[in-house]
């Protein structure tokens, strides 16, 4: 994961730390700053998989029909 993710996660953590432990409450900003950062770290794993998912649909389908056209030789 890039560096500056990982680092503002550990903001994230440090807020949540400080709400929960010392009663330190994070002002409405820093709240909708954090949720868009979840939002948008959510949103690319959801991309990422999405892409993962559709490439190996592909590749899969790619190797079965050069399976079937005698061109990939079975074991």
């Amino acid at each position: 994961m890039p560096t500056n993710i990982v680092d503002g996660l550990s903001d994230l953590k440090f807020l949540g730390d400080k709400a929960a432990h010392k009663r330190i409450t994070a002002t409405n900003q820093e709240l909708k700053l954090s949720i868009n950062i979840i939002e948008d770290i959510l949103n690319r794993m959801y991309e990422i998989d999405y892409k993962i998912t559709r490439n190996i649909k592909n590749l899969s389908a790619s190797i079965k029909k050069r399976k079937i056209s005698g061109h990939y030789p079975e074991e």
